[in-house]
């Protein structure tokens, strides 16, 4: 299981970024608040929840860890898929998207 990254912002974009960590990029989904606070080709540390299905294995990447923690809370809740979640961190803040559940 990938816990964390650390290396340099080969690409980004607002929902995913590409980390470079000993020439090998990792595509990891990222919220709108993980992305805003990344720079193209500077030095980046993000934690990682591996999602490894039949099809595809995922990661998604967050700023903090607090931020991690909220994204398994939510996608524990019925219904509320990793990609939901995101969405969902997107667009509220920690705390409003802990009054959600």
């Amino acid at each position: 299981m990938i816990y964390s990254l650390r290396g340099f912002v080969q690409e980004l974009s607002p929902t995913f970024v590409v980390v470079e960590v000993n020439g090998v990029g990792y595509y990891v989904s990222v919220s709108l608040q993980t992305s805003q606070n990344l720079k193209l080709n500077s030095e980046v540390f993000i934690y990682i929840q591996q999602i490894i299905r039949e099809d595809a294995h995922l990661l998604f990447g967050f700023f903090t860890k607090e931020e991690k923690e909220m994204f398994n809370l939510l996608i524990s809740v019925n219904g509320v898929g990793p990609v939901s979640a995101l969405i969902l961190l997107s667009s509220l803040s920690l705390s409003d998207a802990a009054n959600a559940i």
